[in-house]
């Protein structure tokens, strides 16, 4: 589940078993495990220690309850990205679709012009 604590540790991704930070550009996110807090273990540079021991409480708090609303919320989440790149997909692909249109057009009217400039002044002017 992608849930955000508070403005300084930002959205994180949020299983039964560990905590990682959301990443859009592909660097190299935190991971917090929920063996990590039992040992008392965490390294995590960006995040503070109030932010480490917020995560690591939502790890002592799961009861099978939670991991199912969890799970749920998971597929609602991913459910609704799907939706959005399917949008996404099917509205690139129409833009597309169209400027191919446009571009096609324009050619015809390139090449009946010039064929009509040819008519004018060759076949008409003899």
């Amino acid at each position: 589940m992608l849930v955000k604590v508070n403005q300084h540790a930002g959205w994180f991704w949020l299983k039964p078993d560990q905590a990682k930070e959301f990443t859009v550009f592909g660097s190299r996110p935190w991971q917090i495990t929920q063996a990590q807090c039992i040992n008392h273990k965490v390294e995590a540079d960006v995040l503070t220690q109030t932010d480490i021991n917020t995560i690591c409480q939502l790890f002592d708090d799961i009861d099978a309850d939670d991991i199912k609303t969890i799970h749920a919320e998971i597929r609602s989440q991913l459910g609704f990205c799907v939706f959005m790149f399917i949008l996404c997909a099917s509205l690139f692909f129409y833009v597309v679709r169209q400027l191919f249109r446009m571009l096609l057009s324009i050619d015809a009217r390139r090449m009946l012009l010039k064929r009509l400039r040819h008519y004018r002044y060759h076949v008409l002017n003899r």
